[in-house]
């Protein structure tokens, strides 16, 4: 017992030994951490210069092509966006589906407040005529405007046939007439004419006028669109079917006219393959 009280305690090394102070720890930064840090904040900067600065905002919106007033109000929407942020593909086929008589449509920017839009419309080949409206249709069926109208002269039903008076655009007065004697309203978006059909109403058109000197007032849907009647300046009246070319037709219109002009009165039938009938 006395032994164990007269110990001596050990001392723990690690509390008691002696160090010496060590100097602080440093890192150093390699000075191409520098230039990729002042690169990023160049960058940075740019970006936002380009993409959220008011330097890029557009101020200016111009059309070519298209001078339809709900056209122009809609460009509107771009004024004050910036024009990096503008995403123009999207806006093209808005405008597409939303104005039917636009073909196509190009968007352009002009650094650094100016957007373009180039707009190509439908060319108009014939003019449909339903009840109190016109409606204007592509080569392609596709209809790309309908507008009211109260000056309309129908056709008598019999063999003789007035002419057609229509409100339409000065510089449409030879497009082909086509009128529907149902008179159905037509909606622009959901109404389209068979391609075989405005083919051989516009070979007819074309072809009565400059090969067989048979001016075309208008031609008359009665039933279908499967056939249709031409009403000609002379007061005859030419029955085509749709939905064989013309080219198979006027052979038979081309006989006839060769060999008994003079006994044509009311008609000439050329709806039934490799025959034509004529009163």
């Amino acid at each position: 017992m006395n032994n164990a009280r007269h110990r001596r305690p050990l001392r723990n090394r690690s509390v008691y030994q002696f160090q010496e102070p060590q100097a602080p720890s440093t890192i150093k930064i390699k000075p191409l951490y520098f230039k990729l840090g002042a690169v990023a904040l160049i960058l940075a900067a740019l970006a936002w210069g380009i993409f959220f600065s008011s330097i890029f905002a557009i101020r200016r919106v111009i059309v070519s092509g298209s001078q339809d007033p709900a056209l122009i109000e809609r460009t509107r929407v771009f004024e004050g966006k910036n024009i990096w942020r503008v995403t123009t593909s999207a806006i093209e086929t808005g405008i597409i589906q939303d104005f039917t008589q636009i073909a196509s449509v190009t968007i352009s920017r002009g650094i650094p407040d100016t957007i373009k839009l180039e707009v190509h419309e439908r060319p108009v080949a014939l003019v449909w005529v339903a009840g109190t409206q016109l409606a204007f249709s592509d080569n392609g069926g596709i209809i790309s405007k309908v507008i009211p109208t109260t000056e309309l002269s129908p056709p008598s039903e019999g063999d003789q046939f007035t002419a057609l008076r229509v409100a339409i655009p000065e510089n449409l007065s030879a497009t082909p007439l086509v009128w529907d004697t149902h008179g159905a309203p037509v909606d622009a978006r959901n109404f389209r004419l068979p391609l075989v059909f405005v083919a051989v109403v516009l070979e007819a058109h074309q072809a009565l006028q400059e090969e067989f000197q048979l001016p075309v007032k208008f031609f008359l849907v009665r039933e279908t669109t499967l056939q249709i009647e031409a009403v000609t300046e002379r007061g005859w009246r030419i029955l085509f079917d749709t939905t064989r070319p013309f080219a198979a037709q006027r052979l038979g219109l081309r006989t006839v006219l060769d060999t008994r002009a003079a006994d044509v009165r009311s008609y000439i039938d050329l709806r039934v393959d490799g025959w034509a009938y004529f009163k």
